[in-house]
């Protein structure tokens, strides 16, 4: 669950399927096929 893409993957799919539309960015560390990023210490921004 420290893993970039399973954090933006879960976050993205939260907002999609409650609103039907996706308005996060994918960020600059998202993991790519040739290598991961990882997130230990990352806190998720509420929405306003």
């Amino acid at each position: 669950m420290q893993c970039t893409g399973f954090q933006i993957t879960l976050l993205r799919g939260a907002e999609w399927a409650a609103t039907g539309k996706v308005t996060q960015k994918v960020p600059m560390d998202f993991p790519s096929s040739f290598e991961f990023s990882m997130r230990p210490d990352y806190k998720a921004r509420l929405l306003d």
